[in-house]
């Protein structure tokens, strides 16, 4: 329903970032030849469009 949903995100550097996001696409994603099952989300700690690998998404529920 495209609700906001609070993440806890593992970052490359194995740093956990909790963000604040609205889901706008889930599904199999390409980054520099290799495929993955990512989410694209308007992320509101960037203020920008991001994409997340849905392996590093450690924790989601429903925002308030």
């Amino acid at each position: 329903n495209k609700s906001t949903l609070d993440m806890v995100y593992l970052k490359g550097s194995d740093e956990k970032s909790k963000r604040m996001v609205k889901p706008l696409e889930v599904g199999e994603m390409e980054y520099m030849g290799k495929t993955y099952t990512g989410m694209k989300a308007y992320c509101y700690k960037r203020q920008d469009e991001r994409t997340f690998r849905v392996d590093r998404i450690l924790e989601l529920k429903e925002g308030k």
